[in-house]
């Protein structure tokens, strides 16, 4: 039942270089049971977004959401902000948002908020 990892093994305690291997076949179950349930759950969100978006509504809002409603109130409170910035950077930009001009801009203006983001500030 359990093999020696080496030859100076004295017993099957925690330090004694044997594998209980009834153990580890638990351990091994145990992940691919989770693993199952794991797919399964993949599965019914894949159904229900496919159900929301006959009913027409869009899969990519509805994970923003589900996103939101996850994360805790400071990252929360970041994403409203970065949300915020970027609806007024597109009212700033008025006509320009959608053109040549208005890209680099707004390229521009992430390339900054991740250089503020690496070095802590943002």
């Amino acid at each position: 039942m359990a093999r020696s990892l080496n030859d100076k093994g004295t017993g099957a305690g925690h330090n004694s270089g044997m594998i209980d291997a009834a153990l580890v076949q638990r351990f091994i179950d145990r992940l691919v049971s989770l693993e199952d349930d794991a797919d399964v759950i993949k599965d019914d969100k894949k159904a229900v977004l496919a159900e929301a978006k006959l009913a027409g509504f869009p899969s990519d809002v509805l994970r923003q959401k589900v996103k939101e409603l996850r994360l805790d109130e400071a990252a929360l409170a970041k994403l409203r902000a970065k949300q915020d910035y970027r609806e007024r950077l597109d009212v700033a930009l008025g006509e320009f948002k959608n053109t040549p001009l208005g890209t680099a801009a707004k390229a521009a203006a992430e390339k900054w908020d991740g250089e503020l983001n690496r070095a802590g500030i943002a």
